[in-house]
């Protein structure tokens, strides 16, 4: 061997072993991927009642209790409040839907996440409203 060959020995020993490791990397990227969007649809829920848009309206953040919708679920959001991490902000939704604010931070979309938003739930959200948010 010349120097000259081993250094391009070397050299290509390294550059296979960079993209290994970058090919491992992107690997577990991709197995710490969200969940798919169906996975944080709520449960159907017959045992509970129905409410209509408005009367989600009337528990804003200025109301005793505070509702927010998800999807096809309704709930109660008054005692979590205090917990949320993000303090205050889950008031943004105070009275209306979390689906827009979930968009904007990925990091509720987790199954875990849902089991708490799960905990809270008091109703449905009628299915009229429901498929009009939809359009």
């Amino acid at each position: 061997w010349t120097s000259a060959g081993a250094v391009v020995a070397i050299a290509s020993s390294c550059a296979l072993g960079f993209l290994t490791v970058d090919l491992l990397r992107l690997r577990v990227a991709h197995a710490e991927a969200p969940p798919a969007e169906k996975e944080l649809s709520p449960p159907e829920r017959k045992d509970l009642p129905v409410f209509k848009k408005e009367d989600v309206k009337k528990h804003g953040k200025d109301s005793e209790r505070i509702w927010v919708t998800f999807k096809t679920g309704v709930y109660d959001i008054t005692e979590f409040r205090k917990l949320h991490p993000g303090g205050d902000k889950i008031l943004l939704a105070a009275g209306g839907a979390v689906d827009p604010y979930w968009t904007l931070y990925a990091q509720h979309k987790t199954p875990e996440v849902m089991e708490i938003l799960e905990e809270c739930r008091i109703g449905n959200l009628d299915p009229k409203d429901v498929e009009a948010s939809e359009e």
